[in-house]
């Protein structure tokens, strides 16, 4: 698998862009601000297909472009069906967000985002699959109800979006969080083997050997 990485403008999002060695087909995963102009050079690079884009979670750092590149490619959105609640309110937290920043040059990149509705709702122990590329659905709730993370067995990876980074997990005081849920999802990914690569919504790559420690003591 060929995983390429962009860093959202605002909030150092990780937007991930993958394929097959050798094939053109292209997931995207969390499309980030200012993520899309090296998205689609890329695809235009490598003449590739974004077939998906898939969500781990509806906060606007992780959808902001979406619909953009959906608009531009065709790809089917993916998210985790229990954050139904989460991706209506995003203008509501985002509008939120732009106060405490204080209106700050920031924020100017902060637009206001389009209301739409994934074309393929996830749950616990769904399949995505491109080419030879296969991901089970984890549901992932704590940092909002539907938090998913995407597993790859073959490849022994995986993205936990804002669940888990290296040494820490997401927020929990947001909308939608659950501090007790949290932990019981990283409870399970402690229960993955210790070698799989762990490629978070913020931050470096980390494995689950790394974090397994930290983890069983909470």
């Amino acid at each position: 698998m060929i995983i390429e990485s962009f860093i959202g403008n605002i909030f150092n999002t990780n937007t991930y862009l993958l394929h097959e060695r050798n094939k053109r087909s292209f997931i995207c995963i969390d499309p980030s601000y200012g993520t899309s102009t090296q998205i689609l050079q890329t695809l235009k690079e490598k003449k590739g297909e974004l077939v998906f884009i898939i969500n781990t979670h509806a906060h606007f750092d992780h959808v902001a472009e979406d619909m953009l590149l959906k608009e531009q490619t065709g790809a089917r959105i993916l998210m985790g069906k229990k954050d139904n609640e989460t991706l209506k309110t995003q203008n509501e937290l985002l509008e939120k967000v732009i106060r405490m920043l204080h209106h700050s040059k920031e924020t100017d990149q902060l637009k206001k985002l389009e209301q739409f509705d994934p074309d393929r709702w996830l749950v616990d122990g769904d399949t995505v699959a491109v080419d030879d590329l296969s991901f089970t659905v984890m549901e992932m709730p704590g940092h909002s109800e539907g938090s998913i993370a995407l597993y790859c067995e073959k490849e022994k990876l995986i993205f936990t979006g804002d669940t888990l980074f290296a040494g820490t997990h997401g927020r929990t005081d947001l909308p939608q969080s659950d501090e007790e849920k949290i932990m019981e999802s990283l409870k399970k990914l402690a229960q993955l083997p210790a070698d799989t690569v762990v490629y978070p919504g913020h931050e470096r790559t980390t494995t689950i050997a790394e974090e397994k420690a930290w983890i069983e003591r909470l």
